[in-house]
């Protein structure tokens, strides 16, 4: 199942540089999630994460409502 999780984030991930013009920006964003994949310990916390999809999820909210700001305290509860 990793393998196959792996291979498609490595397709995508080549059409994203390759659209990007830019392979090395790319470069340790890959050697993380590689990292990742082999040894199972993400490269970030996952409080850090799970604010980071808060954060988008208040944006998401902050548009349907018309711009008005979205506390993330109302998104982690």
């Amino acid at each position: 199942m990793r393998r196959v999780l792996a291979n498609r984030l490595y397709e995508g991930m080549k059409g994203a540089i390759a659209a990007s013009g830019k392979p090395e920006a790319y470069r340790d964003l890959l050697v993380e999630i590689v990292k990742f994949f082999r040894t199972g310990v993400p490269p970030v916390a996952n409080s850090e994460s799970l604010e980071t999809l808060a954060f988008m999820e208040a944006a998401d909210l902050s548009v349907d409502r018309g711009g008005v700001a979205v506390p993330l305290s109302e998104i982690i509860k």
